[in-house]
């Protein structure tokens, strides 16, 4: 349920969302969403070591110790292979993922996870607003149902992307390991990082779901009450709601919140290949030193 705190101006709420348009960043985003359902922003994380001191669970912790203070790590096997064929793998299917997440984008009302389109808002009003004896609160109510489903498609499409990425990152963790004892060291670092993160993260996906969901029925509920007579809402204004105005402006959030979460993955999974990469070929390098160029010789006096 909605509080009282609410937004009453659909106009002002589209503005805010304007003003804030350019800030793609994750906090100041989710600051605005709970701004938009009346909830007071929470701050948030001042350094990276107060997030994973916040964050890491205690077996993940343990893990990452272990990793940190080991030394010792079996030699690689030689190899053809020096990790390019692993991160064009790594590229072309982060691509595909990309690819596919623009097609979702692309159309909001199809798919498996669809976004509620003007016909069944416009119906869901209308018709409970003419509803003899409907509870004092069915706006709110009506509203909270057709934001869960905005929260629901968030956490879906949120999930397939981490999913993805996660099968592959399993995907190449034998080659990334294979590269050599101080790529191996990378490669098991970040696997101990990413499972003390995991449900944090799994939580902060979930918060960000709720957040929308919040925003968009805080949304639909000052446009429903701009109204004197909910029961004669036209469905082109509707339309205009959805595809012009604030809940128009909110999906543009949304979608800019579904693309960030693909490129930190990308980011993530795409800076681990490099390094290791990179790690094992200054190993390389340090192991098999160039020769020096032999002096040139001194010509002898005749």
């Amino acid at each position: 349920m909605l509080g009282s705190k609410v937004v009453r101006s659909p106009a002002r709420a589209g503005r805010t969302l304007r003003r804030s348009a350019p800030a793609r960043d994750t906090l100041e985003l989710a600051a605005r969403l709970d701004r938009l359902r009346g909830v007071e922003p929470h701050p948030g994380p001042r350094s990276p070591v107060e997030v994973l001191a916040t964050r890491s669970d205690l077996a993940g912790s343990v893990a990452v110790a272990e990793v940190l203070s080991n030394d010792e790590w079996p030699p690689a096997e030689p190899r053809v292979d020096d990790g390019r064929w692993l991160a064009n793998h790594v590229r072309v299917r982060l691509e595909s993922s990309g690819r596919w997440l623009e097609k979702t984008l692309a159309d909001p009302t199809r798919g498996r996870s669809p976004l509620p389109g003007a016909a069944r808002v416009h119906r869901a009003v209308t018709e409970e607003s003419a509803r003899p004896g409907r509870p004092d609160d069915w706006l709110v109510a009506i509203a909270d149902n057709l934001g869960r489903v905005w929260a629901h498609r968030c956490l879906a499409v949120v999930r397939t992307l981490r999913r993805e990425a996660a099968r592959l990152r399993k995907e190449s963790a034998a080659d990334l390991f294979a590269l050599g004892p101080q790529a191996a060291r990378l490669e098991r670092l970040d696997a101990a990082l990413r499972r003390s993160l995991a449900a944090a993260r799994g939580d902060a996906d979930q918060a960000l779901a709720d957040r929308f969901g919040g925003a968009f029925a805080a949304l639909l509920v000052s446009f429903v009450e701009a109204h004197e007579d909910p029961s004669t809402l036209e469905l082109g204004a509707v339309e205009h709601f959805l595809r012009a105005g604030p809940a128009a402006e909110l999906r543009s959030d949304l979608d800019g919140a579904l693309r960030a979460a693909f490129r930190e993955e990308r980011a993530l999974l795409e800076s681990l290949v490099r390094a290791c990469i990179d790690r094992a070929s200054t190993a390389s390098e340090e192991a098999h030193p160039e020769p020096e160029a032999a002096p040139a010789a001194e010509s002898q006096p005749s």
